[in-house]
């Protein structure tokens, strides 16, 4: 009777520690989840800022580039000259033979009251287009992406001023560039497997997305 006491207290003890141990690892287990969910989540909080300042480096990189380069093209002797037929010449043939410049849809001359002339022929008024404006008054910038109606694709126009001799803006030179580029940025930025990046405007409008309709269609999800 004596022994079937002692192996039946066995068998508690053994069941009290095995109890005990399974207590042990599941706490333990719980402790190191919520101690690698905190590490992950840190290590995304840091890591992240990081991830979208290497995107905006690269953009902001792109856009100096380009608004480098309208501005040097605007220091032509021909396009100073504010002669449309001279600048007509000019725009065609830096396009044809500047490899680089082929990226650009197009180039235009704003003269000062806002009549934007491009070598096909066709005219028209930006006058009151922030772009313009800017240029007059001695700024090389780009407008907001645009989405032309006859590409189906969204633009931004750059504009840079033209000067006379006496350092006098003129007139204004611009370039229209395809900005698909910008979704292209993203496309190559993303956190694991999973993570993607876009690009949203001042106003929260989508100007760069994996989903192309977003931007086409200049969705707004701050607004919506």
């Amino acid at each position: 009777m004596d022994i079937i006491k002692n192996m039946g207290l066995s068998k508690k003890l053994i069941g009290g520690v095995l109890l005990l141990l399974l207590l042990v690892s599941v706490g333990i287990g719980t402790v190191s989840f919520y101690q690698a969910s905190s590490a992950l989540q840190n290590q995304v909080e840091t890591n992240i800022p990081l991830v979208a300042k290497d995107g905006a480096n690269i953009v902001t990189e792109v856009l100096e580039r380009h608004l480098a380069t309208v501005s040097v093209l605007a220091e032509n002797p021909d396009i100073k000259s504010m002669d449309w037929e001279k600048q007509k010449k000019a725009l065609v043939e830096m396009k044809q033979e500047n490899a680089y410049l082929k990226q650009y849809l197009g180039f235009g001359i704003v003269s000062p009251d806002g009549s934007l002339r491009v070598p096909s022929g066709d005219t028209s008024q930006v006058g009151d287009r922030s772009f313009f404006k800017s240029a007059m008054q001695g700024n090389t910038n780009l407008s907001d992406v645009l989405i032309s109606k006859i590409l189906k694709s969204p633009v931004m126009v750059i504009a840079t001023p033209i000067r006379n001799e006496r350092g006098e803006v003129t007139g204004v030179l611009i370039a229209r560039l395809n900005a698909e580029w910008l979704s292209k940025v993203t496309d190559g930025i993303g956190f694991g497997e999973q993570g993607y990046s876009y690009i949203i405007d001042g106003k929260g409008t989508l100007i760069a997305h994996g989903n192309r309709d977003f931007v086409l269609n200049q969705t707004n999800f701050i607004e919506e």
